[in-house]
Parts: C-alpha cells; sequence; structure tokens
C-alpha cells in the first residue's frame, strides 16, 4: 500500500467511525505506517493533526445533531464518541468557538464547521 493510500484509508476510517474510540496506533495500523509517519504525513497532506481532525469531524456531525434535534447534550457527546458531556463541551469550543448548548440556540461568537471539517469564519 502507497503511504497515499494508507492515508485515504485513515482519513475513511475517521470520516465513517469517527464516534468510536480511535487511536493512532490502530489508525498507523491501518495504512501500514509508523505512528510517527503517520503524524507526519497526515499533517503534510491534510494540514491537520490526526486528532484536530478527530476532534472537528466529531464536533462537525455533534452541531448538526444539536441544531436538528432535540436530543440532550450527553447524548450527543455520547453519538460523536465522547464517554463525558464535559470533554465533548470543551472540544467543541475548541472547535466551534461556542458551547454546545450556545450552538443548539445560535448564539455566540462561533465558527461553523465547514464540510471538510475546519472551522471557519
Amino acid at each position: 500500500m502507497s503511504d497515499r493510500d494508507g492515508l485515504a484509508v485513515v482519513k475513511e476510517h475517521i470520516d465513517n467511525r469517527f464516534y468510536e474510540a480511535i487511536t493512532i496506533d490502530q489508525l498507523a495500523r491501518l495504512a501500514c505506517m509508523s505512528p510517527s509517519k503517520l503524524k507526519y504525513s497526515f499533517r503534510t497532506a491534510f494540514g491537520s493533526t490526526v486528532y484536530r481532525y478527530v476532534m472537528e469531524t466529531r464536533a462537525k456531525h455533534a452541531e448538526r445533531l444539536l441544531v436538528e434535534t432535540d436530543l440532550p447534550v450527553a447524548r450527543i457527546a455520547e453519538r460523536v464518541g465522547y464517554k463525558k458531556a464535559g470533554a465533548f463541551a470543551e472540544a467543541f469550543q475548541k472547535c466551534v468557538g461556542k458551547l454546545p448548548r450556545e450552538a443548539r440556540r445560535g448564539i455566540g461568537r462561533g465558527n461553523r464547521i465547514d464540510g471538510a471539517g475546519r472551522a471557519g469564519v
């Protein structure tokens, strides 16, 4: 498997299984790379760390659930891969610029997450 193919497999895995526990070691095995090579190659190819990409992918899906459903924030946190609502709220705020409850009400200074998983103004 080429490095490009390995990175495509990793990105697809994150996009499709963002709600699961994801480790660098697991992703490195999928990409047939060492963990350090995966981290370097991913950042070079996609302009984001693996960790940041996972966090932004989760935030993008959570934002949609917050706006489109009445699910409690704790349940949304679970659905996007967080065991604790507090950890979810902190990660969501880092990505979007507002708390989950603010996103639900459409308030705050927030940055919406675009379709590519990047924060935008």
